[in-house]
This record gives C-alpha cells, sequence and structure tokens, in this order.
C-alpha cells in the first residue's frame, strides 16, 4: 500500500527523523496528543497521512484544519507530499530468504540464500547495490545507516519474484522540481536547501 508523508519546512531546520518516529508521532497527532509528538513544532516536520484517504482529501484535511492543531503550518512555511514505495506492495518483512538442500554429487548441505538489492538516491549521486550470501540482508542495511536522513532508498530481494522488503523517500529534488501537491518556502525565510520545498 502506498504511504504519503508530509514535510512542513519551517524557519528551522530539522533533520528527518527514522520513519519509525515519523509513524508514532503521526499516530500521537492523529488522535490530538501533542505531549506524544517528539518533533518540535517550532523546526521542519515529518508526519504520515491517513492511508485510508486519498492524497487530495489528505491535504485539504489537513490544511483545512490547521488553525487547531499545535502543529499548524504557519505563514511562510512550506510544505509537500512524498509518495512512495515505488511499488505498490511492500513487506516491511526483513527475514532474508534462504533454503537448504542436499549436493547430489557431494552429499553436502547446501544452503542458497536470496540476493538482496537497494537502490538509493543522495543530492548528487544514485546508484544500486547489489549483496549476496549469509549476510546480504545485514551488510544492505548496514549501507543504509550510512546514508543522509534527506536520503532515499529502496530495499529488496530476490526470490522466486522481486520482493520490496521497505523504502524510504528522497527529500532532495532539483531547481525544477515541481511538487505535485506543494508549496514554496516563503524566501524571507532564507531556506534554500534542496531537500526542503
Amino acid at each position: 500500500m502506498k504511504q504519503y508523508q508530509l514535510e512542513i519546512t519551517r524557519a528551522i531546520r530539522a533533520e528527518r527523523p527514522s520513519q519509525e518516529q515519523i509513524g508514532l508521532d503521526s499516530t500521537q497527532a492523529n488522535i490530538g496528543n501533542e505531549a506524544g509528538v517528539s518533533q518540535d513544532k517550532t523546526k521542519d516536520n515529518y508526519f504520515l497521512l491517513n492511508t485510508s484517504m486519498d492524497l487530495q482529501q489528505n491535504v485539504d484535511r489537513i490544511l483545512s484544519t490547521m488553525q487547531f492543531n499545535p502543529f499548524a503550518m504557519q505563514m511562510g512555511n512550506g510544505w509537500r507530499v512524498l509518495e512512495y514505495p515505488h511499488s505498490e506492495k511492500w513487506t516491511k518483512d526483513y527475514t532474508h530468504r534462504s533454503e537448504t538442500s542436499i549436493d547430489p554429487d557431494t552429499g553436502i548441505e547446501i544452503t542458497t540464500y536470496a540476493k538482496v538489492w537497494l537502490q538509493w538516491i543522495k543530492e548528487l549521486e544514485s546508484g544500486t547495490e547489489s549483496f549476496e550470501g549469509e549476510t546480504a540482508l545485514v551488510d544492505a542495511q548496514t549501507f543504509i545507516n550510512t546514508l543522509n536522513s534527506s536520503d532515499g532508498w529502496v530495499l529488496g530481494q530476490e526470490w522466486g519474484k522481486t520482493i520490496v522488503i521497505d523504502s524510504v523517500p528522497s527529500l532532495w529534488h532539483d531547481a525544477d522540481y515541481v511538487p505535485l501537491r506543494g508549496s514554496k518556502v516563503n524566501p524571507l525565510l532564507q531556506r534554500n536547501e534542496t531537500d526542503r520545498y
């Protein structure tokens, strides 16, 4: 199922929290528990939108109720909505697939592991990494830990079919980027980072 992440850009920069923290904060924000949200409402904020509504409904709901929301956008704030992952299906299952068999020629037990791949995007470069063997998934997660909080990635493995395990949307965009839904930051805030809109 697709997810939508709302990014609110304020005068004070804040790095994106982990996806787990964004999820927890979003749950607390949805029930009106301001104290349960760890993000600072005076800095950049990130929230997941309600997946039971479509994108238009989500954005309209948030923008129309901002005056009642302690995390409301203020004059000059910018915002955009990020849709992810790049696949319609993702498992969030971090089990590394494997199969054990006996080599008919030697009688030795052989374990075959799924190939793991990681597509990533940074500010100025992007690429795909492949990992094989018993530690493939651990190695991929180690690589993910080297990425910055604005970088995006898609993690998957090949096991009879392509399985998308998890992903994080990239915050980077180029000078010509115009989001499907969003608004530019007020120039008075003097924010011009290419990972904020």
